[in-house]
């Protein structure tokens, strides 16, 4: 029999959503022509003689159709059974009326034979093995899962809304078996609770020792303070842990405040989950080189850092034209260098200074580049095209033609979706300096060149998040380039990783 059980939750658990629906929509559809078979050989105490008679099979055809269309409509089968309550048996009870009344509208029209309380027998054998089918698969269920999940026995002190709050919590995650309620009304003693018996509070300790229960959640919200402290330290005086509950409503209050005060990260936006992208490969592919990041102080290349410290890198070199970000990022990567045994190199320069950028390549080895230096706030780039067609065109030209000449085994371009037919500054720079990359492609092919294209990158500098987070804090508005414009975004650590990733798997 356990067995069985099993079995069978193995097999409803793996089921998709949609496979479960269709299964008790099945259900329903076959009960229909069962019960009404059912509530004539009940009345007639056989079914030999309707059988027999013109239009039954009619009947039941026409039933089971109708009663398909009022399944399809109430959606009784979209309940699950592990939330099934009240209100699944009121929907029940909705399907059985409407049944009920195309009966007896069936019988009228085609005038079909029949007693007149088979109707009534009819709608009462429905609702009774329908919502009987339920209650018995979700027990089955839910001891299944018991057994399955090792819940751990508790019982909750009180019966009040935030005790059936907490029961549904406790439920639905999977890691509690809830017991029982215990009560001090003598008038409770004994009943039942959303289907979970209520015991004498005076009686905790023989309970709890009788039934296994390992922790008790006190869910009394309008008693004072020194009552719930008084429950509380009858529950540890025989060593068990006790947990306060609190109500639905303080739980969304305090959740609010948290909130409030803590700020919204910019990982609480992203609306999936964060991805992680380490592979085996990846890890290999950077161990024990010497790699050189331009733009490392920056938002990305700083992150790009960060990572590649990960894969204990023999040497990293920051090449930074900001004494400030240098400064900052080298003192957060050194400890954590110390610990890879991975060389760190902090260079003051600027990627338009060939003779620099040449004499550190030569000088400290390096074998793969990522060139995240750039200018990229787009209304900025507007205002001084001059110095960003330097920076992002020049520059770019500088250290991709310095990776070739010094024979690098990688050179990775980090570019943006606004090189896409660009319409800004900023866009045009990155194409240019996409094509002027894939020009030294040709040029150096002993090399192997990539670009990535990011998106919105959340948190970064030249994000539109730090300025939203701006708007929003002065009152607002929030202002968008276009009231029908769509953003992608990715983490920081994210972007990273795919640059990483492209600098071990492209072929140029």
């Amino acid at each position: 029999m356990f067995q069985f059980i099993d079995q069978l939750y193995l097999a409803l658990k793996d089921l998709p959503r949609r496979q479960k629906n269709f299964s008790l929509f099945l259900l329903d559809t076959l009960l229909i022509p069962i019960c009404l078979c059912l509530a004539y050989a009940l009345r007639l105490d056989s079914l030999d003689p309707i059988i027999e008679q013109d239009g039954f099979w009619l009947l039941v055809f026409l039933e089971t159709s109708v009663g398909v269309l009022i399944l399809s409509i109430v959606k009784q089968h979209r309940v699950k059974l592990r939330n099934f309550e009240i209100n699944s048996i009121f929907q029940i009870g909705i399907t059985t009326i409407l049944l009920f009344l195309s009966l007896v509208v069936l019988l009228y029209l085609f005038r079909f034979w029949a007693p007149r309380s088979v109707p009534i027998i009819f709608s009462i054998l429905f609702f009774v093995t329908s919502s009987g089918a339920r209650v018995f698969i979700s027990i089955l269920l839910n001891y299944a899962e018991r057994r399955f999940n090792k819940a751990v026995p508790v019982a909750i002190y009180g019966t009040g809304n935030t005790a059936i709050q907490a029961l549904s919590a406790l439920k639905a995650s999977g890691q509690y078996d809830v017991i029982c309620f215990f009560d001090e009304s003598s008038a409770l003693h004994g009943a039942t609770v959303a289907n979970v018996k209520v015991e004498s509070a005076a009686k905790l300790a023989k309970v709890v020792s009788k039934r296994g229960i390992q922790e008790i959640f006190i869910a009394l919200p309008d008693a004072r303070e020194e009552d719930v402290k008084t429950v509380a330290n009858r529950i540890s005086e025989i060593g068990l842990k006790c947990h306060v509950t609190p109500t639905f409503t303080q739980l969304l209050l305090n959740h609010s405040r948290d909130v409030l005060q803590k700020g919204i990260s910019e990982e609480d936006l992203l609306g999936r989950e964060k991805l992680d992208l380490l592979s085996s490969e990846l890890k290999s592919a950077y161990r024990q080189k010497a790699v050189l990041v331009t733009g490392a102080g920056g938002s990305i290349g700083s992150e790009i850092s960060r990572q590649l410290i990960r894969f204990k890198p023999k040497k990293l070199v920051l090449f930074e034209n900001s004494e400030l970000a240098l400064y900052s990022i080298s003192e957060e990567l050194a400890p954590l260098a110390r610990e890879a045994g991975t060389e760190l190199v902090p260079k003051l320069g600027s990627v338009l200074d060939d003779d620099c950028l040449e004499l550190v390549l030569a000088s400290e080895n390096v074998q793969a580049l990522f060139h995240t230096a750039a200018y990229k706030h787009v209304p900025l780039v507007e205002k001084n095209i001059i110095e960003a067609a330097q920076n992002n065109i020049l520059g770019t030209h500088i250290v991709a033609s310095a990776a070739g000449k010094h024979s690098l085994e990688r050179f990775v371009l980090i570019s943006t979706d606004k090189a896409v037919r660009p319409t800004n500054v900023m866009g045009g720079t990155k194409r240019l300096a996409e094509i002027i990359t894939k020009s030294c492609q040709e040029q150096y092919p002993s090399t192997t060149y990539s670009i990535v294209r990011f998106g919105n990158v959340l948190g970064s500098s030249g994000s539109v998040i730090p300025l939203f987070k701006k708007q929003i804090a002065q009152g607002g508005p929030v202002t968008v380039t276009h009231p029908e414009i769509i953003r992608y975004f990715m983490t920081i650590p994210e972007a990273s990783k795919l640059v990483l990733i492209a600098g071990c798997f492209s072929d140029g």
